[in-house]
């Protein structure tokens, strides 16, 4: 968590850095992958609050942010990240949401790139058998 919190601050840090004063920022929204409960949405917060004292400070699953994009900010529908990892998400115009995958190769990540590499590896493995 430590080395986490350290990348995300100088980060942050280094973006603003002698653009504007750090007390200019009145709001960031920060959109990161392995964000899935409140309690780590509460953790970035409290880490970003320390540098940026006065700003409202929004945390949230990346996927939300590639349904936002796709939806023009609307955040109504079905967005799929399957990349390095694999995370589904969807949300109705109503705000009820649901979400699946995301939680890493070691629970889950089917139709992830890692996913579909190991199960390569499997298939040559037991071809070699």
């Amino acid at each position: 968590k430590e080395k986490s919190k350290h990348v995300l601050i100088t980060a942050i840090d280094e973006l603003i850095n002698g653009r504007i004063q750090v007390g200019q920022v009145t709001a960031i929204c920060l959109s990161l992958s392995a964000i899935h409960v409140r309690e780590d949405q509460e953790m970035v917060k409290k880490w970003v609050s320390e540098l940026l004292q006065n700003a409202m400070i929004i945390v949230e699953n990346d996927v939300v942010a590639a349904l936002a994009s796709g939806t023009v900010g609307k955040l109504q529908g079905v967005t799929c990240i399957a990349g390095t990892g694999m995370n589904c998400y969807g949300r109705l115009a109503s705000g009820k949401e649901a979400s699946a995958g995301g939680m890493g190769p070691l629970l889950g990540d089917r139709g992830s790139g890692h996913a579909i590499g190991q199960e390569a590896l499997d298939v040559c493995a037991r071809a070699n058998d």
